[in-house]
């Protein structure tokens, strides 16, 4: 399988060859163009699934319930993925040894051998004025998110933090460490929306985010 990023840095598109019998799981409604031999397969998951990438695909993002899958079924074909908003894209490649917990607003694609796992708000600790439901990466293979307008890479060291409103994080190092914070102690209830309550994300990691909140989730 071979991959590529075009049309960027806020335009961007996915591009894939896929050899026969290859996959690609992808949100339902980001394809712009492929080969007539890529077949779409679409399953809506059971009650309560978790996993979204493993036999099959199942599982729920944000209030989306449902994944395609586009599989090469029989000879080698194009695919191409486009984001829901105009900005760039994120590859993250993931090995056993380094993984990713994504914005479930911000997933894109992924290739086999990657589990996707839907973690509910609350986890870790981690709480928001929207809560922070976030997708657990696991398994070897590689990851894309679409970043609505620009994105920035914050590389953290060991204890060091950074203050970033949840709705532009895109994605973060399974080793970013979170902590629920008030942005001032002299902010009345409601004076700011959500009680100007942000996470703290403190390091070793990186940290992904982009310059425009997605509002679509």
């Amino acid at each position: 399988m071979h991959h590529s990023i075009s049309n960027g840095p806020y335009h961007a598109t996915l591009d894939f060859v896929l050899e026969q019998d290859e996959e690609v799981l992808a949100e339902p409604d980001v394809m712009l163009a492929m080969s007539p031999n890529i077949e779409i397969l679409v399953k809506i998951p059971p009650p309560n699934a978790e996993r979204w990438w493993g036999s099959a695909p199942m599982s729920m993002v944000g209030e989306r319930i449902f994944t395609a899958t586009f599989r090469a079924k029989d000879e080698s074909g194009v695919l191409s993925l486009a984001p829901r908003l105009p900005g760039n894209i994120l590859h993250l490649p993931i090995t056993q040894d380094r993984s990713f917990y994504l914005s479930p607003s911000c997933f894109l694609a992924s290739t086999s051998g990657v589990s996707i796992i839907f973690k509910q708000a609350g986890l870790r600790g981690v709480l928001s004025r929207k809560g922070l439901n976030v997708l657990e990466t696991q398994g070897a293979g590689d990851v894309f998110c679409s970043v609505y307008g620009a994105l920035v890479v914050r590389e953290l060291a060991e204890d060091e933090s950074f203050v970033i409103d949840n709705r532009f994080v895109v994605a973060f190092s399974d080793s970013v460490q979170l902590q629920l914070v008030r942005a001032s102690k002299d902010l009345a209830v409601g004076a700011y929306p959500g009680g100007g309550l942000f996470n703290q994300y403190t390091g070793p990691g990186t940290v992904f985010y982009q310059t425009r909140a997605n509002q679509l989730t």
